[in-house]
């Protein structure tokens, strides 16, 4: 019989792991999922959505909440900025900043 170490959720952190962060920050899970062909990205980017509409499906899909007005014009603000040819590695950039969010990681 294996005894438990946790015994209540009171016991356990928020803090991630070292393996964790590295995991999120270097692995090749998510990033290989935003680059995917047939992949959430790549269908959003299909639609030629403005990039108002994907800033809020991203919201909606990872956080399950539509941006706040501040977060919405910051990145509003980075996706206008990119060049045409670099759009996608902007929108794959942002969706990455959020799956790594502490409000993503532990929220949902």
């Amino acid at each position: 019989m294996f005894s438990r170490l946790k015994t209540c959720e009171c016991e356990r952190t928020l803090e991630p792991s070292i393996t964790q962060v590295l995991h999120i920050a270097n692995g090749d899970t998510i990033n290989q999922k935003l680059q995917a062909k047939n992949g959430r990205v790549a269908k959003v980017l299909d639609q030629k959505l403005p990039d108002e509409k994907i800033i809020n499906d991203l919201y909606l899909n990872s956080l399950s909440r539509y941006p706040k007005e501040t977060e919405k014009g910051k990145l509003l603000e980075i996706l206008g900025a990119a060049p045409e040819s670099e759009h996608r590695q902007a929108v794959e950039d942002i969706y990455w900043a959020i799956l790594s969010s502490k409000e993503f990681l532990f929220n949902h």
